[in-house]
């Protein structure tokens, strides 16, 4: 199955910048996306799928996932940093398929860049038509600090910095908006139950969703974490063919633990 062409790869997983602490807010939560190896997220939930051949009965099949994902190598340069990271939770929804009654996941690696003070942009690995753009991409950021021509780096933006509640981000012009990121609200919260957050403190969380012809996603981010949260549906003639549900259970951010 295939979903790209209504939904972009808004992860990122999971994207952070240090926020000042103030009595009632968020105090200082790191990076705006922690992007120091062997920083790791590990997400718990259930993936839902129908078969999408013409011989299937309609049953819905379930699998339990728990997920990993993990920078595997970090670059900083003057004007650009980024991040190799190995699977996220989008991995969940767009990699999802099934096929002989059972729900497959498919591992995948991207790239998560920041520019300045621009925002961030995700790649993932064999995502684009250019021949290995991948590979490109990373080659011109060691080489040059810079990011290589490329027509539809709109599409590939998942955040701009500073987050504002009601942007609208990326995905194909006009006013049908098909595959943009938008900023729907803003909360500072308490976060329970995951390792390596401790429940004490106060964190600024953003709610983005994303939706297209057929479907939709909505995760939650949380700046000096990363994603949090990530709910999906696709659906064809009315019916579901792909539902997802993944919270992170698991935290660990290598830079502090230095």
């Amino acid at each position: 199955m295939k979903y790209g062409s209504t939904l972009t790869f808004s992860l990122l997983l999971a994207l952070i910048v240090g926020y000042t602490a103030s009595a009632q807010s968020t105090p200082k939560n790191g990076d705006f996306f922690p992007m120091s190896k062997g920083t790791y997220w590990i997400y718990r939930g259930t993936v839902e799928g129908r078969e999408g051949s013409a011989h299937s009965d309609g049953t819905l099949y379930r699998k339990d996932v728990v997920w990993k994902v993990e920078v595997v190598e970090a670059i900083a340069r003057d004007h650009i940093t980024a991040a190799i990271l190995n699977g996220h939770a989008y991995d969940l929804f767009f990699g999802a398929d099934v096929k002989n009654g059972s729900v497959t996941i498919k591992r995948q690696d991207y790239l998560l860049i920041r520019k300045e003070d621009e925002g961030f942009y995700l790649l993932r690995k064999g995502g684009d038509n250019f021949e290995n753009f991948f590979e490109r991409v990373l080659k011109t950021i060691r080489d040059m600090d810079a990011l290589p021509d490329y027509p539809y780096w709109r599409d590939r933006l998942e955040l701009k910095l500073p987050i504002q509640v009601g942007e609208i981000i990326g995905g194909t012009p006009g006013e049908a908006g098909i595959g943009r990121n938008i900023v729907e609200g803003q909360a500072i919260v308490r976060i329970n139950g995951i390792k390596g957050i401790s429940p004490a403190e106060m964190w600024t969380e953003y709610i983005v969703s994303n939706s297209g012809n057929t479907g939709g996603q909505k995760w939650a981010f949380v700046p000096g974490i990363g994603i949090t949260g990530l709910t999906g549906h696709y659906e064809f003639n009315g019916l579901t063919k792909l539902k997802t549900h993944v919270q992170l259970i698991e935290f660990h951010d290598a830079k502090r633990h230095q």
